[in-house]
């Protein structure tokens, strides 16, 4: 039996001392991974929005106004009294309560159900840009099965959309790779992707491109991320290496 995934939190505190004693505490148990510390809410809201922890630890009772991250499960340290709870704070634990009391609240925490080799194959392909039933398709299922892989995707992932599940996804490393795909990656480029792709080809900048084609240099660069996406690439050189793999090329 694979083992339980462990809860990943980050840590926010003012002060350095008490954060990274926290930290270093948190990081020793089992079944928790401490995956940041910050000292300002402004900083926590941005680092959850990139590593996607599941539970953010942070100062509640402090005067920093920055966000609170969502839709990670927040628990508040406070001074000892009741205090006052800030909206979508899960959990308020005093500071006088101990490090096991709050090891408790931590480990409530229901775990990320994994995704099914199925569920990463439909993620792969519609992260690259494929409708359903292009995906129905390779992967020889039904567009209404593929839907229903959808749902479940969305609800392991806590998203309510494919754009925010695709975000997600790619954040937590969850987006598989050509190889565990069932046969060949189907890639349909439109004619302005195939030009943009003839641009990069052809060393031209975003801004040479822009003007040889007549459009913004921001429709040039949302052009060529709809054309990373779909080849699963990260840099124009990688683009060119895919497609000339996927033969859309010659080079």
């Amino acid at each position: 039996m694979a083992p339980e995934p462990a809860v990943r939190v980050v840590v926010q505190h003012g002060n350095r001392l008490l954060r990274e004693l926290l930290a270093e505490n948190l990081a020793h148990v089992p079944g928790v991974c401490v995956v940041g510390t910050v000292p300002s809410r402004t900083r926590l809201a941005e680092v959850c929005e990139g590593r996607v922890p599941d539970v953010a630890v942070f100062e509640a009772d402090a005067w920093d106004a920055g966000p609170l991250p969502a839709p990670v499960r927040l628990v508040g340290l406070c001074a000892d009294g009741p205090g006052t709870r800030l909206a979508g704070t899960t959990a308020v634990v005093p500071y006088g309560s101990g490090l096991r009391v709050l090891l408790d609240v931590i480990k409530q925490t229901p775990r990320r159900p994994p995704l099914t080799t199925r569920e990463r194959q439909v993620l792969c392909l519609i992260s690259a840009g494929h409708s359903p039933r292009q995906v129905a398709a390779v992967l020889g299922i039904s567009p209404r099965t593929v839907e229903n892989h959808k749902q479940q995707i969305f609800a392991k992932l806590d998203v309510h959309s494919q754009a925010h599940a695709v975000a997600h996804a790619v954040r937590l490393g969850l987006v598989g790779v050509p190889a565990e795909l069932p046969g060949p990656l189907p890639v349909s480029l439109t004619p302005r992707e195939r030009e943009i792709l003839a641009a990069i080809g052809s060393g031209h900048t975003t801004r040479q491109t822009a003007s040889e084609l007549g459009i913004s240099a921001r429709t040039v660069e949302n052009l060529q991320g709809t054309l990373f996406r779909k080849l699963r690439v990260h840099s124009r050189t990688a683009a060119l290496v895919a497609a000339h793999d996927l033969r859309l090329i010659e080079v």
